[in-house]
């Protein structure tokens, strides 16, 4: 059945519509800003966590690092969270944890060859829709340091590669997946059945084997979502694909930057995408880019907010 989300679908077509509005009010002169300032504030060094050694399944890390939550539930360092949270942690100011949390992703994408979901060695078995080049660039634009970018490069390639080498589908763009056990995925699979889906109540272990690993493949990008109709392995994600060619523009820049010699191969990496973006992920039925079922060589029905990456990602038309 045709999925529309119509709050996205008036969203996106408000943020497209061109208008003339006022310059923005100094954030301090909107009533309530202070006072959310100030909590915001009080509550960041909660959110600041240390565990340097390995503690179980606990990856240890070099640097204090930002969880979600200050107390319970999501107190790891978690993926593409840390891009958020480092957004606003340079916005008031806190450039060295912002830092901390870049360089415990920089490690842990060394440690097991790609940035996991989370700093557990369990949650390496998956990725998360990737933002690690996005990360580096924004710690360098604050601090300017070239040979702490020089540093970062090579891992940044290495988490690109992940993506390309067990990511890769057979149109040439990248889809989600994951390695985990069958004992993880039966796990997983009791997990849904008790908090996340309730009803569900598949008998044959195979049908649980299959579920447990579609829903957590979707865990690379949005967890337990309409979008891939319960099929994420067989799918071009939108906001997977625009993030990976802002990673092949932001690795040209850094080239660049670095004299290296890999700048055009780069360029050359983000024109072929955002060919292949255009050919597969652009809808024009419904105005705007959705997933790409490449199994059944047909787009997703689905419109969601995944469009409005695509646009930052800078491959739409």
């Amino acid at each position: 059945m045709k999925t529309i989300l119509f709050s996205v679908l008036i969203a996106g077509a408000l943020c497209r519509a061109e208008t003339v509005s006022a310059p923005a009010a100094p954030a301090e002169k909107i009533p309530g800003v202070a006072k959310v300032m100030a909590h915001i504030r009080e509550a960041i060094p909660q959110t600041i966590k240390v565990q340097k050694e390995d503690k179980g399944d606990i990856v240890g890390l070099p640097y204090p690092y930002t969880s979600p939550c200050a107390k319970e539930g999501f107190v790891l360092l978690f993926n593409w969270d840390t891009y958020f949270i480092d957004l606003g942690l340079l916005r008031i100011g806190l450039l060295a944890q912002a830092k901390n949390n870049i360089d415990d992703q920089l490690f842990l994408t060394e440690k097991f060859g790609a940035m996991p979901s989370a700093s557990r060695v369990s949650m390496a078995n998956r990725s998360q829709t990737p933002f690690l080049a996005l990360m580096v660039r924004d710690i360098f634009a604050a601090t300017g340091d070239r040979e702490w970018l020089r540093h970062a490069y090579p891992t940044v390639v290495k988490d690109y590669n992940f993506w390309m080498t067990r990511r890769l589908s057979p149109i040439g763009l990248n889809r989600l997946h994951n390695s985990a056990t069958t004992n993880y995925l039966m796990s997983f699979y009791s997990y849904l059945e008790r908090e996340r889906f309730k009803g569900l109540a598949l008998t044959n272990r195979a049908d649980k084997l299959a579920f447990s690993s579609q829903a957590l493949s979707e865990a690379e990008t949005w967890d337990f979502t309409p979008r891939f109709d319960r099929r994420a392995e067989e799918f071009c994600p939108v906001d997977v694909n625009a993030n990976l060619h802002l990673c092949e523009t932001t690795l040209a820049d850094f080239s660049k930057i670095l004299a290296n010699g890999e700048e055009s191969a780069w360029l050359e990496k983000a024109a072929k995408r955002k060919q292949l973006i255009q050919q597969y992920l652009w809808n024009e039925k419904v105005g705007c880019y959705t997933d790409y079922d490449f199994v059944n060589q047909k787009q997703g029905e689905v419109v969601s907010c995944a469009d409005r990456q695509e646009d930052e990602g800078g491959a739409g038309i």
